[in-house]
């Protein structure tokens, strides 16, 4: 099992400043920006069987913190690898490749926040 914790709680001290609305949009874009990290994730993971990517998926879900991962046993020994295998860190590489496009999707949200189109 491999767990991915995204801790978010610097960036909800910091809305607190602004007002409901603003703050229910930002959680909707980080719960989409998780999403995004599975995608991401999903699509370069190693195939086998298949088992492995399917098992990938948003794990927990808070205002503060998000996580996702795979509750697949072997999933910790390909990203990290074995003393028989090298490692094949594809969660690492998910969130690297996903990190602009969440960054997007926030800001996108702020800004049509402001503009009052949400």
């Amino acid at each position: 099992m491999i767990r991915v914790t995204v801790n978010l709680s610097a960036f909800e001290r910091y809305m607190r400043r602004y007002d409901d609305r603003i703050r229910n949009a930002m959680g909707e874009a980080i719960l989409s920006s998780a999403e995004i990290m599975v995608t991401q994730t999903k699509n370069v993971s190693p195939v086998d069987s298949g088992k492995l990517r399917e098992s990938i998926k948003v794990l927990e879900r808070a205002i503060n913190k998000i996580v996702y991962g795979s509750e697949i046993g072997y999933a910790a020994s390909v990203e990290y690898g074995t003393s028989d295998t090298r490692s094949n860190p594809f969660f690492r590489r998910g969130i690297n490749l996903s990190m602009a496009r969440v960054r997007r999707e926030l800001v996108d949200v702020i800004n049509r926040k402001m503009r009052g189109r949400l």
